[in-house]
């Protein structure tokens, strides 16, 4: 009886650690988890990603998302759409569809994590390319699974570096 609230403990207490660890990276200029709700993700909820300043300099920048996951959760992978907004558009912004294995071909997680818990990071293309016109002030974040509602997925994160290789 008492193991359930031990591993719910050791669970938030590796998700602390994980953040600390991650928020020490250089050149993270945004880095934020959304909970999902503990029912199920929909897929008409929208995860929003409200950038702390506004991006609108021609810098490239990296982006990751991390997931974190229970063992539990059905698929060795999931389908996100991934929409950025910006200030001042009234044209519609595309939606890019990111593929993110969350195990590999004999079913292995690959993220790390202790108990039912995992967490995994994957970055979402090269870079974020921007102009001088545009002014990137968020992202909105979907599932597109045909699960609803798609259950196993506790934490959705989105990480913005800046790429200082380029």
């Amino acid at each position: 009886m008492k193991r359930k609230p031990l591993l719910k403990i050791l669970n938030k207490g590796i998700g602390v650690l994980l953040f600390l660890l991650t928020a020490c990276q250089e050149n993270i200029i945004y880095h934020s988890y959304q909970p999902i709700n503990p029912i199920g993700w929909y897929q008409n909820d929208t995860l929003t990603y409200i950038l702390d300043s506004y991006i609108s300099d021609e810098n490239r920048y990296n982006c990751q998302i991390g997931i974190r996951h229970k063992d539990s959760y059905l698929y060795q992978d999931i389908w996100l759409g991934i929409i950025p907004f910006f200030k001042d558009s009234v044209s519609a912004v595309k939606t890019d569809t990111v593929h993110i294995y969350l195990s590999d071909s004999i079913g292995l997680w690959k993220g790390k994590g202790i108990g039912e818990l995992r967490q995994f990071v994957q970055p979402i293309g090269t870079s974020l390319p921007l102009s001088s016109k545009d002014t990137l002030i968020g992202f909105q974040i979907i599932h597109l699974m045909k699960d609803y509602p798609l259950t196993g997925i506790q934490d959705i994160g989105l990480y913005i570096q800046n790429n200082t290789n380029e």
